[in-house]
């Protein structure tokens, strides 16, 4: 399961659908599910099969400076992918002291 950030934006909807296509777990966040819509319509550029790819994205409602939000979306989460530096992504490791994190 890769955890995304940054997932309702330009960049963030295209990795998504990447993700999706090459079969891979994605949950990814959003603010507002108006967002939402705009992710959906950039699958609709890629592919006519864009529902069912859509349809296999775990959607979690949070935002960055909302703790109890991001400790739902962070549940079952190995890696977590920021969108707008999606050159790096990161294995979450679990610690005594909360999460760590290690770049790949």
């Amino acid at each position: 399961m890769i955890l995304v950030t940054g997932g309702t934006g330009l960049v963030g909807s295209h990795l998504i659908y990447k993700l999706v296509e090459s079969g891979k777990k994605v949950k990814a966040i959003y603010r507002t599910k108006e967002k939402i819509k705009s992710v959906k319509r950039v699958f609709s550029y890629y592919s006519s099969n864009y529902e069912a790819l859509f349809s296999e994205i775990e959607w979690i409602e949070a935002t960055l400076n909302d703790i109890p939000s991001l400790e739902i979306a962070f549940k079952n989460v190995p890696y977590l992918l920021n969108s707008q530096k999606s050159e790096i992504i990161f294995r979450l490791c679990p610690c005594w002291s909360g999460l760590r994190v290690f770049s790949q």
